[in-house]
């Protein structure tokens, strides 16, 4: 699309000339049929020159690329450098966005054309009157109240004007019919829906109107009607009426230009050589269009060539460059050269001096840690190379250097890892996942979703991240650079927490036999735990106290939790008795502050914390959630006094279908709902 874009600047600027060219010489001129004929070639040269390239204007001849001083790495060894990535500039896409503006224009004027068009043969399918005249042209006589005009081989008359006076009108239009203006305008009129962004080309469109009303003018005065009567009836008939732009309409604009035509003595004919200038204007165009910056794509491409063939030119024989490296305080060590484009390389030494063997065309290329990097072409062997690098505004801090004890060489260095921040939301079938587990694989660093599924999390470029939560199967994404607004899709497993293998105890001094173990550790942010799969809700035990039945886990502040773990089936019963058949999870905070949360749960009020927990509160709109108990909308009230005990289940919804089912069950437009399930 870039070429099209292209030959639409081209031709806007040869519009822009050839209307200048026009306006200046013959605007003024009584050659109406002339200019007529001149408007129409210069249609086609708009259309037509700016799809060739020329080729007029001197070429500018590349300038040598400057010879920089280089360092010698002596006896070290060759390697393969891994540049350091950096970051994507963000690109505005103007070519995609240039072409869907230029389509729509396209698009609306061809709509506003085509809708013209409609009714105008529609006016003259349900003319009531309809007669052919002398000349073989159509009269059409409308009830609708519009001025005169023509399309084609139609006369369009309103029944107001067909009187006696009609005469000079109806003449005016048969000449537009005789001369088959209808056609010239057609042309025009897809001319300004292609480059209507273009505004000499609605002049030009303007200048040809012009032309064809100054000889339809003339060919009714030819015809004896009375100059100052023909005129009186246009000042008369300028006012009001529908007109139609696609139409050659009796009062098209210039009225007074119309009239100062026919009054106009008549050109003198020596002036039509000025219709020969033309030649040294395409002339001119041409060679304008030759500048490069109208040719951007082929001009890279053939530079790209002459670059391309120099090089190939000079492969093949082998040179040894050898000299010096320094900075803005000295000689610069450990300073990486590499032939472009290869693997091939080495590095100055500690005095900053440095020896390659290369062929001739190759180009070495110097950086180093906090310096911009410098490209030297090597033409022919060097003995005293000296290129000096220049120091960057930013300069990395977190570089690892590797220095050879015995020699003091520079063997490695290494910029530390990139800290990037990640964030986004996890979620399932039903919604937003509270409480799921973010954990950089491989280490104990992680955090958990709040209670709308949300994360953020900062780990370094390349850590991978994994989303686990019971029931689940776990998700891992790797991270590459900075991002917001990832969406995590978990799947539940086909095995539910039944078949789940967790650690088991037996000893009497209560000694832990490991079988299998789900525990989580580290800084955990939240809790949020869904109800099991299967089964009710499992007992809790925190720092070995075991809690009451409903007991809410999130309570806990996440800052006090040291431990996390789950014991199942056998090993949970055979510790907890009949209260740990639906399995038990194991909470150890830090610095003995469980007191702060044993046997706090009484109430569905508690549970939730409707009241007290200022962070559920803030998380929370209670003006945006219905309560559901049973099949019947509750008060915020009425939940708070449930008692655990009574609950068989809690869904929440705040998006889907479920979402939607229930806002027009209960004729309500709340943004979630909370749906408890009695026993």
């Amino acid at each position: 699309m870039e070429q099209f874009l292209y030959y639409l600047l081209r031709a806007t600027i040869t519009t822009a000339l050839f209307y200048g060219f026009y306006k200046l010489l013959f605007s003024k001129t009584t050659f109406y049929a002339a200019n007529r004929v001149a408007l129409s070639v210069i249609l086609v040269a708009i259309v037509a020159v700016p799809l060739f390239h020329y080729n007029l204007l001197p070429e500018k001849q590349p300038e040598a690329t400057p010879i920089m001083e280089m360092p010698i790495a002596i006896g070290m060894t060759d390697f393969v450098i891994q540049e350091e990535p950096q970051p994507t500039p963000i690109e505005i896409p103007w070519q995609e966005i240039l072409t869907a503006i230029y389509i729509g224009g396209v698009a609306f004027f061809l709509l506003r054309y085509i809708i013209g068009l409609t009714q105008l043969v529609q006016i003259i399918h349900t003319s009531h009157n309809r007669h052919t005249l002398s000349d073989g042209s159509i009269l059409c006589i409308t009830n609708k109240k519009m001025n005169p005009c023509s399309w084609f081989n139609y006369i369009i008359l309103s029944a107001e004007d067909h009187s006696a006076e009609n005469r000079a009108m109806i003449g005016h239009e048969q000449a537009h019919v005789h001369l088959r203006h209808s056609a010239d305008r057609l042309l025009f009129d897809l001319m300004v829906c292609l480059f209507w962004f273009n505004p000499f080309a609605w002049l030009l469109r303007r200048e040809l109107q012009s032309v064809h009303e100054f000889q339809a003018d003339e060919g009714v005065l030819t015809k004896g009607i009375d100059a100052k009567t023909y005129q009186l009836l246009l000042i008369r008939k300028s006012v009001g009426d529908i007109k139609f732009a696609m139409a050659n309409d009796f009062l098209q604009r210039d009225l007074q230009k119309r009239i100062t035509m026919m009054m106009k003595n008549k050109t003198s004919t020596a002036k039509k050589w000025g219709y020969a200038l033309s030649l040294p204007l395409l002339v001119l165009i041409m060679v304008v269009l030759s500048v490069p910056k109208l040719n951007a794509t082929i001009v890279e491409q053939q530079e790209e060539n002459e670059i391309e063939n120099t090089i190939n030119s000079q492969d093949g024989e082998e040179v040894i460059v050898s000299g010096s490296v320094r900075g803005d305080e000295g000689m610069l060590p450990g300073v990486s050269i590499i032939i472009k484009g290869s693997s091939t390389g080495t590095m100055t030494n500690p005095e900053g001096n440095f020896t390659i063997k290369a062929q001739k065309g190759d180009i070495l290329s110097f950086s180093y840690v906090g310096y911009g990097t410098y490209e030297y072409k090597v033409t022919e062997a060097h003995d005293n190379l000296t290129v000096v690098l220049e120091q960057e505004a930013i300069i990395h801090s977190d570089v690892e250097v590797v220095v050879d004890s015995e020699d003091g060489k520079i063997i490695a260095a290494k910029i530390a890892d990139e800290e990037v921040t990640i964030s986004g939301r996890v979620k399932d079938e039903e919604g937003f996942m509270p409480g799921v587990t973010v954990l950089i694989k491989g280490s104990s660093k992680g955090t958990v979703t709040d209670m709308n599924g949300r994360f953020t999390i900062k780990v370094n470029k390349g850590d991978v991240l994994v989303f686990s939560y019971v029931g689940y199967a776990s998700t891992e994404q790797a991270v590459e650079k900075t991002k917001s607004g990832v969406i995590i899709d978990l799947e539940e497993e086909e095995k539910m927490m039944d078949e789940i293998v967790v650690v088991g105890y037996e000893g009497d001094e209560g000694e832990q036999k490991r079988t299998d173990r789900l525990q989580l550790k580290g800084n955990i942010e939240s809790i949020q735990l869904r109800r099991l799969p299967k089964g009710d809700s499992p007992l809790y035990v925190v720092d070995g106290v075991v809690q009451t039945k409903g007991f809410d886990a999130s309570s806990i502040n996440p800052e006090d939790i040291d431990n996390i773990s789950v014991l199942k089936n056998e090993s949970a019963i055979e510790l907890y008795g009949e209260e740990g058949k639906n399995g038990v999870i194991h909470i150890e905070t830090k610095e003995n502050k469980s007191t702060a949360y044993n046997n706090k749960t009484t109430t569905l009020s508690d549970q939730f914390n409707i009241s007290e927990n200022e962070k559920v509160n803030a998380l929370i709109d209670y003006d945006k959630i219905a309560f559901v108990i049973g099949d019947k909308l509750a008060a915020k009230e009425e939940v708070e006094a449930l008692k655990p005990e009574q609950m068989k289940g809690v869904n929440i919804y705040s998006k889907g279908d479920k979402l939607k089912e229930l806002q027009k069950k209960f004729n309500t437009d709340k943004e979630s709902f909370m749906v408890i399930e009695l026993k």
